[in-house]
């Protein structure tokens, strides 16, 4: 049998997988859940994974970080082992990121259950995978052409800019985060310099290595 690592930390998804699994794959597979990076780590380690399945949820308390599916992301592309999104969210920015950073499918949970079961197919056979709903709103093909470059920037300049994009002011930024006005300026201004680029080509860089939901 081959070896599924499902990355999630809910009860109810693991048990929504296993039977997922084994009605639409009888007997093919076995089901490793993980909890952690470090649990992913030590398993992948210890046994020849076939697939790895990580959701990306948003919004619910206690869930993961899309920075912690990021993370799995590009460990499961410097393992060589293919890694299948299961998200929440049609979010584009969360899907190129992902696209980009090295998951070779993804699939929508507002889709039909065959565009998972599609999804696990394609890539244990090496190909890859997006399921009609995630090509509303972005493709393999345009992420291939795409050139968006990471920007240097700290925290604190992300949180700046995420607020900015919502319409804040500097003084209702500068009341947000408990910083001067002056401050608040300062920090857009040396992330504008530090990237050469305008204000519209840093938002652009930023809400996509960056998003906010």
């Amino acid at each position: 049998m081959q070896n599924i690592v499902i990355l999630d930390n809910q009860p109810l998804a693991i048990k929504f997988f296993n039977e997922f699994i084994e009605e639409t794959f009888p007997k093919m597979f076995k089901l490793h859940p993980c909890a952690s990076v470090e649990s992913f780590f030590n398993l992948s380690n210890d046994l020849n994974i076939t697939l790895v399945i990580s959701e990306l949820k948003l919004y619910q308390q206690n869930s993961f970080e899309p920075e912690y599916t990021f993370e799995i992301i590009k460990m499961c592309k410097s393992k060589s082992i293919p890694c299948l999104i299961y998200s929440n969210s049609p979010n584009p920015n969360y899907i190129s990121r992902c696209i980009q950073m090295g998951a070779r499918g993804i699939v929508l949970k507002i889709s039909d259950l065959n565009h998972l079961a599609t999804g696990i197919e394609n890539l244990i056979k090496g190909e890859k995978y997006l399921c009609n709903n995630a090509k509303q709103n972005i493709s393999f093909e345009r992420m291939e052409k795409e050139k968006i470059n990471q920007p240097i920037i700290t925290k604190r300049q992300i949180e700046i800019f995420h607020l900015k994009c919502k319409g804040y002011s500097d003084i209702q930024i500068s009341d947000a985060l408990n910083i001067e006005i002056c401050s608040v300026r300062k920090h857009r201004k040396i992330a504008r310099e530090k990237n050469d680029c305008n204000n519209d080509e840093l938002i652009q860089r930023i809400n996509f290595w960056h998003p906010t939901y």
